[in-house]
């Protein structure tokens, strides 16, 4: 209907957050937009133009509230992505799940040597 996209996040005139889902015709033949409240409950909203859409009170809601449930659906679809490979065929025979590819690097036979950098400026003779 212009106003809305399916999946927007409204927020109704009484703070109710609702998803769209689409816009289809109601039992008069007028479009109406249809959106997903809490609890999975269906119904089309009450505004029927862009005019009543801001004059009852309905708004989008903010952007970063977008950004975030399209944050988490994506971690859940990758998620569901990475439980389903079959990590035993993917790895090299010699390797079990969980274990690491890269040396183990000990830090036994390291040496650290620190050099005053020409950076740094001098240190004061004590008693200053």
């Amino acid at each position: 209907l212009g106003y809305c996209r399916v999946n927007d996040m409204v927020v109704t005139p009484l703070g109710v957050q609702v998803v769209i889902l689409g816009a289809k015709p109601d039992s008069e033949g007028t479009m109406r937009l249809w959106a997903q409240y809490p609890g999975e409950l269906v119904s089309p909203l009450e505004p029927k133009t862009p005019e009543e859409f801001q004059e009852m009170g309905y708004r989008r809601a903010h952007e970063a509230l977008h950004i975030l449930r399209n944050k988490e659906l994506n971690e859940e679809r990758r998620q569901e992505q990475l439980s389903n490979v079959e990590w035993e065929e993917l790895l090299p025979a010699n390797m079990e799940v969980g274990e690491s590819t890269l040396p183990s690097m000990s830090t036994a036979n390291v040496t650290v040597v620190s050099e005053p950098s020409a950076a740094s400026p001098p240190s004061s003779p004590p008693g200053y």
